[in-house]
């Protein structure tokens, strides 16, 4: 059987370890579960999704969740009834998407390009073309420039308006499974199968500093909304909070019993949440360093969080091609 990489003349990625981040293929139903208050979770099934949902992405208004998958699509829920609004076909697995902050442009990686699509009228506005297999993908807060982390160890940047390449970063000894953008958009940070975490320059490209704690894959970076503190995931089971300005790590938070993958910052800077190959999501207390929560409820590796805006409700989305939106108002 070809592959979606064979066709394209790519390696087939292979990330380390007994999981995979984003996940293996499966073909069990896709469900949408509800947690409202107090009450037992009441599950409403729809029909979707046939594969691992890898990402999961929640607008800028909080009204429209975004979901990528490896059943060769994205799709676009309304976050508050959980139906599906519409269905972006890709001709590849989708292994990462990014919202444009105004909400109504999105981006998704599929093989060795990323997409841009207008969610409103479900057209592409435009490809954008790398060297090889992409794994993740971030939009810049300002709107100017998109950043892509690739099989091929290093990151494409690209001018988010023309689709013109700017540069390619290169450094990392290994693939690029995670980039995100700091809040200023000013600096680029990269994570890879080489054990570090990269800051560059989102200017000049210029590599400002690595940082080196971590003993695994980095699968996941989240900059927190006030710009001052770098979450990091990593198949070593830690989450690690660095200071972005001196580069020194603050501390590190144990609690998973296996690779840590997706975080995401509530607003208000003071909470995180992680998912997990260990099947759950947990809450921590970013001051105190504490858990606060842990969520159960996927049956298999939990490859991505979102939170929304307002901070009251997280998304989740699993290998067991399952999206959970939790009401954490309480």
């Amino acid at each position: 059987m070809t592959t979606n990489y064979q066709a394209q003349g790519l390696a087939q990625p292979k990330p380390p370890g007994d999981f995979v981040f984003p996940g293996e293929r499966l073909t069990t139903k896709h469900q949408i579960m509800t947690i409202a208050d107090a009450r037992p979770p009441e599950p409403r099934t729809l029909t979707g999704h046939s594969e691992a949902v890898v990402t999961v992405a929640v607008s800028a208004d909080g009204k429209t969740l975004a979901s990528a998958s490896y059943d060769k699509t994205v799709k676009l829920w309304d976050i508050t009834t959980c139906n599906l609004i519409k269905t972006l076909n890709h001709p590849y697995q989708v292994n990462s998407l990014v919202w444009k902050s105004d909400g109504k442009t999105l981006a998704a990686v599929n093989g060795n390009q990323v997409i841009i699509w207008n969610v409103n009228t479900g057209k592409a506005l435009k490809t954008l073309k790398g060297s090889d297999g992409f794994w993740s993908v971030t939009w810049s807060p300002d709107g100017k420039k998109i950043a892509a982390g690739s099989w091929n160890k290093t990151i494409t940047l690209w001018d988010a308006n023309t689709g013109k390449l700017i540069k390619n970063l290169t450094g990392h000894t290994s693939e690029v499974y995670s980039v995100a953008w700091s809040p200023d958009s000013k600096t680029l940070a990269s994570g890879s199968g080489d054990s570090t975490i990269k800051l560059w320059d989102g200017t000049t490209g210029k590599l400002i500093t690595t940082l080196n704690e971590h003993q695994g894959t980095v699968y996941g970076l989240a900059w927190s909304p006030d710009g001052k503190t770098l979450a990091s995931g990593c198949t070593d089971r830690t989450i690690k909070l660095w200071n972005t300005t001196t580069g020194k790590l603050i501390k590190t938070l144990n609690g998973h019993s296996d690779a840590v993958g997706s975080l995401a910052w509530n607003a208000d800077s003071k909470t995180l949440a992680s998912s997990s190959a260990d099947k759950t999501i947990k809450l921590w207390d970013v001051n105190t360093g504490k858990l606060l929560k842990t969520l159960n409820g996927h049956q298999d590796v939990v490859l991505s969080v979102a939170w929304s805006p307002d901070g009251k409700t997280l998304a989740s989305s699993s290998r067991d091609t399952i999206i959970k939106i939790w009401n954490l108002n309480d």
